[in-house]
């Protein structure tokens, strides 16, 4: 779309409104900071300092992942003390924040309530659950995967050890470069090779469509995750691929294990 045009405008203040509250949450320990400090809050009221000293307890727990979701996560308490500062300050510049956290908070929940009308319901073996896109994965799994079986779900998607009801053999539910250590890869390459485990759910996209939005350096890191994959393609066989995953199935030995 031209810039300059209406519609453009309407697109930038769309966008501007959706980041507001992502850029509020990234920013969050420094905004309630200059909050205290511009609203002379010295000494803190015991109410303050309760939701201080655990919103930052929390927002520190959750830095083991520098992401957004993860701040999210860490964030209620602090958001709820930010939120209660910025009501009880008489300053032009609080009412304003106000109405703009306000305005951008109800944008964003309108486009997720349009997002969760468009997702589709999917059968999995503890019920329904409803996807954006894709699901025919599970139809897969199951066809070729009994309940209580060991998989391999690579490199992240653990919910699907839950909804297939298998079992993870290895004691990772994430791997990535960057993350992962190189001896934690050849960890789980002994504990496939020892359990023999048959099928592996390998989300193929994972790298462009996920790991390029919340970790992003990992592209740049070496990889560490190679001799994995080189394992998976020797020892499997592709046996579905659709919508970016793939299941694989463990070659047969010529001693017949």
């Amino acid at each position: 779309m031209p810039l300059g045009t209406p519609g453009s405008y309407c697109i930038f203040l769309l966008a501007s409104l959706l980041m507001a509250p992502f850029l509020y949450i990234a920013a969050l320990p420094g905004v309630v900071a200059l909050q205290i400090f511009l609203g002379r809050l010295r000494p803190l009221a015991p109410h303050v300092s309760l939701y201080l000293l655990s919103g930052l307890a929390l927002w520190l727990s959750e830095l083991h992942r520098k992401d957004i979701v993860h701040l999210v996560f860490g964030s209620p308490l602090l958001i709820i003390l930010s939120i209660q500062l910025l009501s009880h300050s008489r300053r032009m510049l609080s009412r304003l924040a106000l109405v703009v956290l306000t305005a951008s908070s109800c944008t964003l929940a309108v486009c997720n309530l349009l997002a969760v009308l468009t997702a589709h319901s999917v059968s999995t073996r503890v019920g329904n659950v409803a996807m954006l896109e894709g699901g025919e994965e599970f139809a897969a799994l199951n066809a070729r995967i009994a309940p209580g079986e060991q998989i391999f779900a690579y490199p992240y998607c653990p919910s699907y050890y839950f909804l297939t009801q298998t079992y993870n053999p290895t004691r990772f539910s994430i791997l990535q470069s960057g993350y992962n250590t190189p001896d934690e890869t050849r960890e789980v390459i002994r504990v496939l090779e020892s359990h023999k485990v048959n099928h592996v759910l390998w989300d193929t996209d994972f790298r462009k469509r996920s790991l390029a939005l919340v970790f992003p350096a990992a592209l740049k890191l070496p990889d560490d995750l190679a001799p994995l994959e080189a394992y998976l393609h020797e020892r499997y066989l592709p046996v579905y691929s659709r919508n970016g995953f793939q299941i694989l199935e463990r070659r047969h030995e010529p001693n017949g294990d």
